[in-house]
């Protein structure tokens, strides 16, 4: 996914800020995405465990599964090919989790797709992806990693539409790599990023319309196995949510999606507008990928 469509979601409720232990493993996971399992696997089992504390995804309100994460800085950026000119800090940051019945195996099925429009209702004419390396070897999870590269047109409801790229990296992750005696439990995660700036009618600098300056997404798919946080006498449920659930799932996958975009629209739009329009895009993205799932078993 890349920067949702804009629809000017209004009345949304204001999003609660993320606890330091989520925003450290969140950005970690970002800026060392390339690293090794021995260092990512920490970082997404603390991510996993602040998700299940931090979100009530009982619920079944949207509000209550988002939360406003750390800002990226250019360091932690600054490796990637391409990226524009302007500061991450600038940016506006906003992770969405959702739960999802389909197992780990099923949804690494998505990213290998020819026809990337039927999983991004935002797209719905134009997604081309390129695979750049990983696609063969990905599904059987004979390399870890798979990087490809998009262009795409996103439709922005009142706003017209806009053609972009941006890459895309996915790769698998044992999150119980460093854990004496564990059997592997496998994970995927995405980072996605835009080289250069785009706009509506071609030159960012120079447009007064809609103009997309800079986009980063971090992704998460998590096993719902019962292998990895479960509440306990250490970690009790909080005393507010009892029916608040944990990675006990019968299969099922724990997603998130965290983005960090800049964008110029030519209708003004307050902050708690673009926030709600941000996680309703995702929303839409997740159930997507669901309906796919359901309509095209194994």
């Amino acid at each position: 996914m890349g920067v949702p469509a804009i629809v000017l979601v209004t009345g949304c409720k204001a999003l609660e800020v993320a606890e330091e232990p989520f925003n450290d493993a969140l950005v970690t996971t970002y800026r060392t995405f390339d690293a090794p399992d021995e260092e990512l696997a920490p970082a997404l089992r603390a991510m996993e465990r602040q998700l299940y504390l931090g979100m009530a995804f009982e619920t079944g309100d949207l509000a209550d599964r988002a939360v406003e994460p750390s800002l990226l800085s250019r360091a932690d950026v600054e490796h990637l090919e391409g990226i524009p000119d302007r500061d991450p800090a600038d940016a506006l940051a906003v992770a969405t989790g959702y739960l999802s019945p389909f197992g780990i195996d099923e949804h690494a099925r998505i990213p290998l797709l020819e026809d990337q429009r039927e999983v991004e209702p935002q797209s719905p004419e134009h997604y081309d992806r390129e695979w750049l390396d990983g696609k063969a070897c990905w599904q059987p999870r004979d390399c870890a990693l798979m990087e490809t590269f998009q262009n795409l047109t996103k439709s922005y409801s009142l706003l017209g539409s806009v053609e972009y790229d941006f890459f895309k990296d996915f790769r698998w992750v044992d999150l119980n790599t460093g854990l004496k005696g564990a059997e592997p439990r496998w994970a995927f995660i995405a980072r996605s990023w835009n080289p250069g700036s785009y706009s509506k009618d071609g030159d960012a600098s120079e447009d007064d319309g809609l103009v997309l300056w800079q986009s980063y997404t971090l992704e998460l798919w998590l096993p719902r196995d019962g292998g990895g946080f479960v509440f306990s006498d250490e970690d009790p449920r909080p005393s507010d949510r009892p029916d608040a659930v944990d990675s006990q799932g019968d299969g099922g996958t724990l997603r998130l999606l965290t983005l960090w975009t800049e964008t110029k629209t030519p209708i003004a739009a307050d902050r708690a507008t673009e926030v709600g329009t941000i996680r309703w895009g995702a929303n839409q993205n997740f159930e997507a990928h669901d309906d796919w799932l359901e309509e095209n078993p194994r």
